[in-house]
């Protein structure tokens, strides 16, 4: 117990000189990558997407079950990398959908929260700059029956054309 006490001890004495650094901003990129889904129901299926970040936000375009998905992300993100979301699907442009949330940044994963009409889609990414890398995985639960569905998916960070 005493050698359990004193791990802990050098551990917490180790975090002390860490802390978070949150993004507050994105640094403007493009990311190509491919993933995949499954249902509540037991679907599993493949996505691709292309995914171009601004410093306030990003934009998905999506290919799932042979149909294209546009999605737009737009944030406010404070000093401490907390944030409020404005997000959009604009998969059907006669009837685009959006909804609010709310969510946070790390040194470098950032997590979100957003209420949609029928459920919660909630998704993390996480930045694994070393190996130019975006890795992100989220769930939305519906709430009016439809099957609730959850995605993983790594996308690459394209050289830049600069």
């Amino acid at each position: 117990m005493k050698s359990i006490a004193s791990t802990l001890s050098f551990l917490f004495a180790l975090s002390a000189f860490s802390a978070i650094e949150p993004i507050t901003s994105f640094n403007p990129g493009f990311y190509l990558g491919s993933g995949s889904y499954r249902t509540s129901t037991g679907v599993n299926g493949a996505t691709a997407s292309y995914i171009s970040f601004g410093s306030e936000g990003w934009n998905i375009i999506q290919l799932r079950n042979n149909t294209v998905h546009f999605y737009g992300s737009v944030l406010d993100i404070d000093e401490n990398g907390f944030f409020t979301i404005q997000f959009t699907d604009t998969s059907n442009p006669a009837q685009p959908i959006s909804a609010e949330g709310y969510g946070n940044c790390a040194t470098n994963k950032c997590q979100f929260t957003v209420s949609l009409a029928h459920g919660q889609l909630h998704k993390i990414l996480e930045f694994d700059g070393s190996h130019n890398l975006l890795h992100s995985y989220g769930v939305i639960r519906y709430q009016d029956g439809t099957a609730s569905v959850q995605w993983e998916e790594d996308n690459f960070r394209l050289p830049s054309t600069k």
